[in-house]
């Protein structure tokens, strides 16, 4: 079964429209019928939950946890104008004095080149 199918189709479910909450419930009804599952059996292995999932949902929260704090901190750093610890060599180094490149000038074409 294409659970990500089903959580979009059952997500449509929720719409205020009705008539596409309806249809979308219709949807989700011929989606499970194909596999032989109801809504009272998909409701149940919800419940139950696969140990081994639930752990791993877990794991990638607190790994998400951790990366919002880090980009957190981060971003206070950069707001208070310091350099991040783990910059690139080149964000470290002086400003260079030379004046930024001009660009090249636009391209001109001859009203009467020969041809």
């Amino acid at each position: 079964m294409d659970v990500q199918k089903l959580a979009k189709v059952l997500a449509l479910a929720a719409s205020d429209n009705e008539t596409e909450a309806v249809h979308a419930l219709r949807m989700a009804r011929r989606l499970l019928d194909a596999h032989g599952v109801d809504f009272v059996e998909l409701a149940r292995r919800v419940a139950e939950g696969s140990p081994a999932a639930n752990e791993a949902l877990e794991d990638a929260v607190f790994d998400l946890r951790n990366e919002i704090r880090h980009l957190r901190c981060e971003n206070e750093r950069l707001k208070k104008g310091r350099v991040p610890a783990a910059a690139p060599a080149e964000l470290n180094r002086p400003p260079s004095r030379k004046p930024p490149a001009m660009p090249p000038p636009p391209f001109v074409c001859a009203p009467n080149w020969p041809g």
